[in-house]
């Protein structure tokens, strides 16, 4: 069973990878403020928004936005020299911050934090050379840990799982 961790950056690292759809299968339209829209099979719909840098407005830096089939924005992430560089938004459906996660040069590298549909935070840790390392922590909904982890270069080296102890329905910690 994949975790939810490892969909996030399956999630992300395909969203990144795989950017545009084909020139097949959409239109590209330029308006006169040099943002470009895309549209496919949504019938008519906006699928995807690059809106290049305001002072350059070089068509490879920017931000580019990915819509749902329902119009709802997927995802945010800022383009340099055509690739994720800096801190990218993921979203769900209804509009609340799934994860974050910061790239550099096109890869996973440097903070990321998933969350609860509810919008509580689910996990954070880091990314190097587009793997998980070093400590990843994992909470549950109000907000004590209920796991860590360890990484190095990918690998899990420790796990360890945090017995979460009440009396009379109180957390004791």
């Amino acid at each position: 069973m994949i975790s939810k961790k490892k969909l996030i950056v399956l999630i992300s690292l395909l969203s990144i990878l795989s950017g545009c759809c084909t020139e097949n299968d959409e239109t590209s339209i330029m308006t006169k403020e040099k943002i470009i829209s895309r549209y496919d099979s949504y019938e008519g719909q906006k699928k995807q928004t690059f809106i290049p840098n305001e002072e350059t407005k070089d068509m490879n830096n920017g931000v580019y936005k990915r819509y749902r089939k329902d119009g709802s924005l997927r995802s945010i992430v800022p383009i340099k020299d055509g690739k994720g560089h800096g801190i990218a938004m993921y979203f769900f459906p209804n509009g609340q911050l799934d994860f974050e996660m910061e790239y550099k040069n096109g890869e996973a590298d440097g903070y990321c934090k998933g969350y609860y549909r509810s919008g509580e935070l689910f996990s954070e840790g880091k990314y190097k050379n587009n793997v998980m390392d070093g400590e990843w922590k994992y909470y549950n909904k109000d907000g004590i840990i209920i796991k860590i982890e360890l990484y190095s270069n990918g690998q899990l080296i420790k796990e360890e799982e945090i017995e979460i102890k009440t009396v009379n329905d109180s957390v004791i910690s």
